[in-house]
């Protein structure tokens, strides 16, 4: 007796299309936090680079007035108006405001590569040798 086979109406077929269709929903939404992950990423990276940079504006204004400053009582110290330890005081803030501003600097090329990195950049792997030999 022929016997007809309609694959449609098999029950395994129907089971590994519904499980096929599931599998792709939770590879569609894994790829949605991904993208979104993605954008977060770099939505932090930008601000704050931009915080860090407008940060730096501050602290060179910080330097440059410090540097007045130490000009100054530099000036005074010659006309015996200010002593000794009020230069060294302002050197001091000086130097500590010229600290914060390579702190600063280094946390701008930290975000500079956090970005990169978030936007998939990224660096061969580079051989280092001895600068001796």
């Amino acid at each position: 007796m022929p016997s007809i086979s309609i694959p449609i109406l098999d029950p395994s077929v129907k089971a590994r299309v519904k499980t096929s269709e599931a599998q792709t929903k939770v590879a569609e939404e894994e790829y949605r936090k991904t993208v979104v992950t993605a954008f977060e990423e770099v939505e932090n990276a930008l601000v704050n680079l931009d915080a860090h940079k407008k940060q730096r504006v501050e602290l060179q204004q910080q330097v440059e007035n410090l540097r007045s400053v130490s000009t100054q009582v530099e000036a005074q110290l010659k006309e015996g108006v200010v002593s000794q330890l009020e230069v060294f005081e302002t050197e001091r803030s000086l130097l500590q405001a010229e600290l914060a501003l390579l702190a600063n600097h280094q946390q701008i090329l930290s975000d500079t590569v956090t970005l990169y990195k978030a936007l998939g950049g990224g660096w061969p792997a580079v051989a280092v040798g001895n600068a001796s030999q």
